[in-house]
């Protein structure tokens, strides 16, 4: 399959992912700590069984990448938190405009960090996104609403994510990315919040059938558009284009 209809795939995976967790955060009564752990968790327990069918999970050579891979860890672990945290206060349509701006982050760092190059047409079309974005920020009353400046930070940390696995695309096997970028996280997140995550899983402990019918769309749907984003990502010639057209998923 070439680069162009895998690109495709993680966007039609990416916008199915964005229903099935909104509907993950309104069946599931807890924190949006709590809630990226159990998705993060399965999503990683569900790559980790599934490894042998991608590549089998190594971390030879990851040495040399550390920094691209902490980038990559650090900014899906708190990019999470922030999400989830914005859509539990958001209407699902704020919710888009605000995340749409992952495009113009997504078009900045490509061409920062992957030397990807774009047409003027492109990004006039980011200006005009960044215009409706501000306009999204407020209220019927024109006041500011935080929520909105949350969603917009996780789009940013998830454009970082898409371009530093850009950088590592070619030297991770595609089992070894699920795993860091799902148990690691989910660990990270765990440790930070131990107590609330604690407290708030023992009210859940008595719902598994809850969770389970929750989560498993929004693990089953993130952990495809992460992997046909990694398949498109390790076979662009530019994977600026990539990051570029995934983000594009917003309007799907």
């Amino acid at each position: 399959m070439s680069w162009l209809w895998l690109t495709i795939a993680a966007i039609l995976s990416r916008s199915a992912y964005g229903v099935a967790s909104k509907v993950m955060s309104s069946r599931i009564d807890a924190g949006a700590q709590t809630i990226s752990v159990i998705l993060l968790a399965l999503a990683g327990a569900i790559g980790v069984a599934t490894s042998p069918l991608f590549g089998g999970i190594s971390f030879n050579g990851i040495g040399s990448h550390w920094l691209e891979i902490t980038v990559m860890i650090a900014s899906i672990s708190i990019g999470n938190s922030l999400y989830y945290f914005g859509i539990a206060h958001l209407e699902s349509s704020v919710t888009q405009i605000a995340f749409s701006s992952i495009v113009a982050w997504g078009a900045v760092l490509s061409v920062v960090f992957l030397h990807s190059h774009f047409s003027p047409l492109q990004l006039l079309g980011a200006c005009v996104l960044a215009g409706a974005i501000w306009l999204a920020q407020f209220d019927r009353a024109m006041k500011a609403n935080r929520a909105v400046f949350i969603i917009i930070a996780s789009s940013a940390l998830f454009a970082a994510f898409q371009v530093s696995s850009a950088r590592v695309a070619n030297v991770i096997t595609p089992a070894t990315y699920l795993v860091l970028c799902y148990l690691v996280p989910a660990a990270i997140t765990f440790v930070a919040y131990f107590n609330r995550i604690r407290r708030e899983m023992r009210t859940l402990r008595s719902q598994p059938s809850v969770i389970l019918r929750g989560a498993l769309p929004a693990s089953i749907t993130t952990m495809a558009y992460f992997l046909f984003t990694f398949y498109a990502l390790s076979n662009a010639p530019d994977p600026g284009v990539v990051v570029l057209l995934v983000s594009t998923q917003v309007v799907v």
